[in-house]
């Protein structure tokens, strides 16, 4: 048996169930405010053992209390006043 090594992300998803993954909850915050559009979100911390370097897909069920939820200021908004 192959020994699995822990792997840790970040998963920032946004009212339209647009998202971005970093390797940090500042990362994938500030990925899915420059490539997508809403004004919060949700980031979750991912902690997966994996095995590698098989690719396997993985169906995972993240609880609704899990993470946690980050209003952003509308820049434009914030420029004009």
């Amino acid at each position: 048996m192959t020994d699995k090594i822990l792997v840790e992300f970040y998963v920032a998803m946004n009212e339209e169930g647009e998202f971005e993954v970093g390797t940090t909850e500042e990362e994938a915050s500030q990925r899915l405010v420059e490539n997508t559009s809403g004004y919060r979100c949700r980031i979750v911390k991912i902690n997966a053992k994996m095995a590698p370097p098989a690719l396997v897909e993985a169906d995972v069920d993240i609880p609704d209390e899990a993470g946690t939820t980050v209003t952003f200021e509308d820049t434009e908004t914030a420029e004009a006043a």
